[in-house]
């Protein structure tokens, strides 16, 4: 029972992530793709713990390497195998919010979180959620934050989490809504340099080594 454990002491966070969920729709009447960061994912061509010392930027993007390339996620569709970087070792928190009418159940692989924050902030104001944090902290409450793997971001709103990243890797970030993740709805957050990751076993340093 993850609500069991002794919550941790009240830490401020090192680093603050700001995630947005939503849908985007590609062509009018052909549907639409999910995304996170504005960004639909798309596998990596190559397991993304093969990459060590390859030049990351070949295999995974993210919003702001999108933006360095002249491209406006939220005006055009962007799809690619979509990497967020956090430090290995420090406090990291995520506020994530969901821009449309669906509230979107989140999860984390590797780690559990505390849910320390979630509220509703409305159509008009969710998209600015960022500067509104930033000006007017959103309502935060550390101490007694309940213990969570998986949590629900509500309907134009947000839900804050924060967690201690000790374990560096590549790890999924996803709706849980299968048709959603599948769909484009999910993320790799990837703790840590190369330096500070396990090596791949040698005898699996052949496999899918093709990027072709």
């Amino acid at each position: 029972n993850l609500n069991a454990q002794r919550p941790e002491p009240e830490v401020a966070p090192s680093v603050t992530f700001y995630t947005s969920m939503n849908a985007f729709e590609v062509r009018q009447g052909e549907g639409f793709r999910f995304q996170m960061d504005d960004i639909s994912f798309s596998m990596p061509k190559m397991s993304l713990l093969q990459t060590r010392n390859l030049g990351v930027g070949q295999f995974f993007c993210n919003r702001s390497q999108q933006a360095d390339l002249g491209f406006n996620c939220r005006q055009r569709h962007c799809q690619c195998s979509n990497v967020i970087q956090v430090p290995a070792n420090q406090q990291v928190e995520f506020v994530i919010s969901s821009l449309s009418q669906t509230p979107h159940p989140i999860h984390l692989h590797g780690y559990t979180f505390r849910v320390v924050g979630m509220g509703v902030l409305g159509e008009q104001k969710i998209s600015q959620i960022e500067q509104i944090d930033k000006k007017t902290p959103l309502p935060r409450r550390a101490k007694g934050a309940p213990l969570k793997d998986s949590v629900q971001v509500p309907a134009f709103g947000y839900t804050i989490l924060r967690f201690y990243s000790n374990s560096p890797g590549y790890w999924m970030f996803h709706c849980h809504i299968s048709p959603h993740s599948e769909n484009g709805m999910a993320a790799v957050v990837r703790v840590g340099e190369d330096v500070e990751m396990k090596m791949c076993p040698v005898s699996n340093c052949g496999l899918c080594s093709s990027v072709a």
